[in-house]
Formats: C-alpha cells, structure tokens, sequence
C-alpha cells in the first residue's frame, strides 16, 4: 500500500480551513481597504525571495483581514496557527504575535495577551509594542506602576510613538498625575490628531482637569478647558453640561441654561447623565441607601432642622445624582433655610439637565435672584495661578514684555487678561522653543460674554533657551512673552 503524501495531505488540510475561512469573512463583512501598516506587512511577505512558508502566509494574510474586519476571535486563531511556523520559513511572525495580541485584548483575553506580549519582549526584544501590550494588561489590572515601567521601555524603543503617550496618560490619571496625564495626552493628539482615541482621551483629561481647577477655585481655566474639550468631540454632552454650572457660577445664567439643553439634546439617554456633570460633591461613589437617606431627610425636614437635612440629602445624591426631586429640595434648603446661594446653584443646573420642565425650577430660581447683571472677575484661582506665571504681571492684569529667567524643569504658567470680548472666537495658544521650533499649538472655539477673561495655559520645559509664547484671537496677536530658561545647577 503507497504511503500518502504527508506534506500534499497538510496543504490540501490548510486549503481547505482557508478556504472556509474566505466564505465566512465574506459573509461577516466587505472587505476594507488596508492601512498603510498592513500593507507593508503584507508587501513584506509578499516581495521576500526566501523559504517562506506558503501555509503560514495564507494564515497570515487572512488573520489580518479578520483583524481588519474587527472579527477578533477568528483573527486571534489564524494568527495563533501562523506564529507557530519558525520565523525562518515565515519572516512576519512577529506582527503575527502583535496582531494576535491586540485580537485577544479586544475579546478581553488580557491575560493571553500578556503572556504574548512577554514572550515578543524576549524573542524580539527590539520590537516596542510587546512593552505597549504588556502596559495596557497592567492598565486593565490597575497596577499603574508596574505599566509604567513598560512604557518607559516601549518610549525609549519608539521615542514620540503616540499609542505609548496615549497608555502613559492613561497611566497617569490612575496615579493621579494630572499635569504629566495632560502633557501625555497633549503630546498624543499632536502626533495623531486624526485618531478618534486620542481625541477621546484628551477630552476626557481636559474635563479632569477643568474639575481640578474648579476645585482650587479657577473658574475661568475651568471654562477654557471645558471649551476645548468641546472643540474636540463635538457630539460628547459632558463638556457643555459641565460647562453650563460654572457659567452659573460665573452669573450668567442664561448662557449656562442655554447650554445645560444643548449638552441634554446629546444625551443618548436623558435618564442615564454622566455623573461627573453634576456638581463637585455628587459623585455617584457614595455608601449607603439612597432611600434610608431621603427618609431621614424628611425626618429631619419635618422637625426644623434643614442643616441636619440638607446633609441627609448630600449623602443621597453622592450615592445616586440622577434624582431630580432630591436636587430640587436641596436647592430650596440651600436657598432659602441655609444662605448659601453659590451651593443652591448646583442644584438649579442639575435641575435643568435632569428635568427642565419642572415647575419647581421657577421657584428655585426666583430664590435665588440669578441674573446676568452681576460681573465676576477672573476667579482668584486664576489670578493666583497667574501670579506664580513668570509673564504674569497683576498690575497690569497681562503678559507681556520679558517674561524672566528660570532653570528647566520648572513648572510655569502662561497667563493672559483678555478684556470684554462677546461671542464666539477662535482662541490659539503657541509656544516656540529656543531654535524656532514649534513647542506647542493649541487652537479652540470659544464663547466669550462681554465679561474680562483669564487664560492659563502650563508648561514645564527642559531645554535651555528661549521660549516665546504666542496668545492670538482670531489669527490676531493679543498677547506675547518671552521665557528664558537656564540650566541647572546639578
């Protein structure tokens, strides 16, 4: 009896499997058209004159159109079947392990795709995305120290690489590191600022930010912030949402009313508001039940006691903000019975974003007398801010002339009092560095009021030279001060 031919047996097996796989690609999805990283992997396999494996290849290929459809499972299989073939008879094994990794990352197989990662550091170790996929399986266990590390290894690999800079502020943010996660997340946009990712994450570190400035009582940065991280993401609701409780703050209630409803006509679902839009203290992180609260709320409320009440109520909407009736007589309380009217604020923007129908408003804002008479000036925040800004002059409320020397590495605030403007502008924001470089260019859409308006923009630089920073509305300069650093002493 003849024996059968093992190796025709093996490559008729793989056709076949192939094959298959064609049928059902075609059924899931349309082909896409390659990115420019697959079409080199692919014209490198395609051109090598060596002793490639067909079979591998044909894995190869068809686990990256997988890949590209965003059917992961199957792609993770192919490429798995593909990097087993010795990279001497298969010379793209190691974007087959990249590829395999990230499939398996997006079915939340974090842990084989970790232990592929480790193994692309070892065999490859010039290779920086295995320290990238390794860092991002750290993120996901929030051991943001242990990420750290492998983004250090992946930067050093791949300087100025944006998906590192995006994991690194990510990191960041989990280690509560808010001026490097917004310098990381700054420095991803720039080198990629098509990527829907990166403009994600950078709105998201401009809306951290904005809640840190509120919290250290800089209004206006708050704003500037919130502004930008609307130019970014137009569809995202929380930047005007946010937005319209400090223009509250700031006494302009019908600004900030206008745009509660607009950020409301965002939402994909008005009962389900994102809980950072609400005031500092209504978290949604609270312990207890909501309920056992309000009830001894009313206990409280029925015997005169509003303070005792009011804290009652506090404790509920930090387990649950979403409760309109609850903000509403909080909002009396801290109108009324309390005096505290900055507070009660709060309440009539949570009002208007959770129900902007209910009668009770017209009261909750007859209570607290808003209008749009009263001026607020740049936040003292600000104005301390500014102050510590080497360009920031307090007498003449601008940034101007010789902003002075200071050694690199220090953290500096670039600050400008831009007078009473109204409408909507184009705000830019440049920096460039001691060879004419540019160091950084920041451009935003932005609603001014008819009020005076602080910017402040920080930065820590780390080569000597002089930098000149550039405050320009509507291509028109407004602003200019030259930084000069010098080095250090050690």
């Amino acid at each position: 009896m003849r024996k059968p031919n093992l190796a025709i047996w093996f490559y008729a097996t793989i056709g076949l499997l192939l094959v298959g796989s064609l049928v059902a690609c075609a059924e899931k999805s349309q082909k896409l058209t390659a990115v420019s990283q697959y079409k080199e992997a692919l014209q490198a396999a395609k051109d090598y004159q060596g002793p490639v494996s067909p079979a591998a290849r044909k894995l190869y290929e068809e686990g990256v159109e997988y890949y590209r459809a965003g059917h992961w499972a199957e792609a993770a299989n192919l490429l798995s079947q593909a990097r087993q073939v010795d990279v001497a008879h298969f010379p793209m094994r190691p974007e087959a392990m990249i590829y395999e990794a990230i499939s398996l990352r997006k079915i939340n197989q974090n842990r084989e795709a970790a232990m592929i990662a480790r193994q692309i550091i070892q065999e490859y170790p010039d290779r920086w995305e295995g320290h990238l996929i390794l860092a991002q399986y750290w993120i996901w266990r929030e051991e943001f120290d242990n990420a750290e590390k492998e983004l250090v290894s992946a930067s050093r690999l791949a300087p100025q690489q944006p998906d590192v800079m995006q994991s690194l502020a990510i990191v960041r943010l989990g280690q509560g590191m808010m001026m490097p996660a917004l310098e990381a997340a700054r420095g991803a946009y720039r080198l990629k600022p098509d990527d829907e990712d990166n403009r994600k994450l950078l709105t998201s570190v401009y809306l951290a930010y904005a809640r840190n400035l509120e919290r250290e009582n800089d209004l206006s940065g708050a704003v500037t912030e919130l502004f930008k991280a609307g130019s970014l993401v137009s569809q995202d609701p929380r930047p005007p949402l946010v937005l319209s409780r400090l223009l509250l703050r700031l006494n302009l209630p019908q600004a900030a009313r206008r745009y509660a409803l607009e950020g409301r006509k965002l939402l994909a679902d008005p009962k389900q508001v994102p809980v950072e839009v609400f005031a500092l203290e209504a978290t949604g992180e609270g312990e207890g039940d909501e309920f056992e609260y309000r009830r001894m709320a009313d206990f409280y409320l029925v015997r005169n006691m509003p303070d005792v009440a009011a804290v009652q109520l506090e404790q509920a909407l930090a387990v649950n903000p979403r409760q309109a009736d609850v903000w509403l007589t909080l909002g009396m309380l801290r109108a009324k019975d309390l005096q505290e009217p900055v507070e009660a604020l709060d309440c009539l923007h949570a009002m208007w974003i959770l129900d902007p129908d209910n009668p009770g408003i017209a009261a909750l804002t007859a209570a607290l007398s808003v209008t749009d008479e009263a001026v607020v000036e740049p936040s003292p925040g600000f104005v301390a801010r500014a102050q510590i800004g080497t360009g920031y002059n307090p007498n003449t409320r601008n940034a101007t002339g010789n902003g002075g020397d200071q050694t690199v590495g220090t953290r500096m605030y670039c600050s400008f009092v831009l007078d009473k403007a109204a409408g909507r502008h184009q705000v830019r924001w440049q920096v460039l560095g001691p060879d004419g470089e540019t160091v950084a260019d920041e451009s935003w859409s932005m609603e001014f009021f008819g009020r005076e308006f602080g910017f402040s923009e920080t930065v820590v630089w780390y080569q000597p030279g002089d930098y000149h920073v550039i405050w320009s509305m509507d291509d028109a300069v407004r602003s200019q001060a030259t930084f000069r650093l010098t080095a250090t002493n050690n």
